[in-house]
């Protein structure tokens, strides 16, 4: 059977592969850093557990359940603390609850009375059933406006993109919204007849329990356990400290990977996948694909921070019971909000202690990345105490920076992204999964590592006679 090489060894590069060879396939995977796991990365110290990049993933995700699954990590799985699905968002001088639910919103003290009203008539105003993109700005502008917008999917969008909604796609972020005004003409309509047809379903079926539930997991020693497993289960097929200087079709099929690093060497394969970032993949496929190549490298990744704090308990005034907060950019505080890791997940603080992950910069302040360590740790501080009551210096403060945090989608992603899978699939053995293509989030990146490495695995399969595809 053939062979297949994989570039990048971050969560979606080692999914993919650990699928594959599980399958028989020979599968290499060549990573330029000298660990593997890309942005998931755990630090544990003095007690705290710290996330550096990704904190956590949903269970909803067949998927990524199945991975722990398959890497025997069931018991590592860590579901949330009770009552962690509250959120908060700090405005007008205090932490106020997301509602939950259209009842919610009438009550909420985070809109006022003419916000609630014109929420009221979203119902009513006309529809844009155009299929062209506009920012996910726009799109609440029109629909709910300039209040919801401001003050509470901004700083959502912060918080799960380090982005600026005026500068996102809709159909790229959010295409449930989309879809909602082209099918039914409003939001709320469209949310009311996916809910009565949810709970029908949900009645009709015979299996109790039907809805997948949706828990906050991560896992026991942090999400780092999970890609060292996959590392663990790759073995010596698994080569770190191992750039890729150059890829090159050849001419009878398969493609020649030049490996740089203290031995440069050449590899080959007959299946080809690239999972590195968007700027490095654009470099990479330059030679090899000529028309959509180009767009990768403009694929826009905001500079964001990620600090974590450890304080007593004591000194901290707000209970801090649930996931998090988040703060609209005219409250007077700088940083983006906060996830209670402490408060998320168990094992995460000593006892008596508080731990704190706190998000600064991204697209709504870039500035922030320039700020020196004290500078910035004195910002977070006064901000922690202004938020949530946080009192004197933190026992334990860490930082970690990323230049190229998160990539970013901006109007007309969704076609561009169409346009290269199309080229992609004309190429033959060639695939590109990442985060920059069809989702940020953990959970994205692992299903579309399975759905590719299905792909590769019967490819492969296809051409040895007597040997059936499978479903990876």
């Amino acid at each position: 059977m053939g062979k297949t090489i994989i570039i990048g060894a971050g969560i979606s590069g080692l999914s993919a592969a650990f699928w594959i060879q599980q399958q028989g396939v020979d599968v290499e995977v060549f990573e330029k850093n000298h660990r593997a796991g890309g942005v998931i990365e755990t630090l544990q110290e003095e007690g705290f557990l710290f996330e550096k990049g990704p904190n956590s993933f949903l269970d909803n995700a067949p998927d990524t359940m199945a991975l722990c699954r398959d890497l025997k990590l069931e018991n590592e799985v860590l579901k949330q603390s009770m009552r962690t699905n509250a959120r908060f968002i700090y405005l007008n001088g205090k932490l106020q609850e997301v509602p939950i639910g259209p009842g919610g919103l009438i009550k909420t003290e985070l809109l006022s009375g003419k916000a609630k009203r014109g929420l009221l008539k979203e119902m009513f105003r006309k529809a844009n059933r155009s299929k062209e993109d506009e920012s996910l700005a726009s799109f609440i502008r029109r629909r709910l406006g300039d209040e919801i917008l401001n003050n509470m999917v901004t700083p959502f969008i912060s918080g799960v993109y380090a982005g600026d909604p005026e500068h996102l796609s809709l159909r790229a972020t959010f295409p449930l919204f989309y879809e909602l005004e082209r099918n039914h003409g409003s939001l709320i309509r469209g949310m009311l007849f996916r809910g009565r047809r949810k709970k029908k379903e949900q009645k009709e079926s015979s299996t109790e329990g039907a809805a997948r539930a949706k828990n906050m997991c991560s896992l026991v020693d942090g999400m780092e356990v999970l890609t060292q497993a996959l590392a663990r289960a790759l073995g010596d097929r698994l080569h770190l400290n191992s750039p890729v200087a150059e890829i090159r079709r050849k001419p009878e099929g398969g493609y020649r990977v030049m490996i740089d690093g203290a031995q440069p060497r050449p590899a080959e394969a007959d299946v080809l996948v690239l999972a590195v970032p968007a700027y490095n993949a654009s470099a990479l496929l330059e030679p090899i694909l000529h028309q959509s190549s180009g767009y990768l490298h403009t694929i826009p990744y905001n500079a964001l921070s990620v600090v974590g704090m450890g304080y007593s308990r004591d000194a901290v005034k707000h209970e801090c019971n649930g996931f998090g907060f988040l703060a609209p950019r005219n409250q007077g505080v700088r940083i983006l909000g906060s996830i209670w890791s402490s408060s998320l997940f168990v094992r995460r603080a000593p006892g008596g202690y508080k731990n704190f992950t706190v998000f600064i910069g991204g697209g709504l302040d870039p500035e922030a990345f320039a700020l020196k360590d004290e500078e910035l740790l004195q910002q977070i501080q006064t901000d922690l105490k202004i938020t949530v009551g946080a009192e004197g210096k933190p026992v334990v403060r860490r930082i970690f920076r990323w230049e190229r945090a998160i990539p970013q989608y901006p109007i007309g992603h969704v076609e561009h992204i169409e346009d290269l899978q199309r080229e992609i699939a004309s190429t033959p053995g060639l695939f590109c999964i990442g985060n920059y293509l069809d989702g940020v989030a953990v959970n994205d990146c692992i299903r579309n590592a399975r759905r590719v490495a299905r792909e590769v695995v019967n490819i492969l399969k296809a051409h040895e006679p007597g040997i059936p595809k499978v479903a990876v």
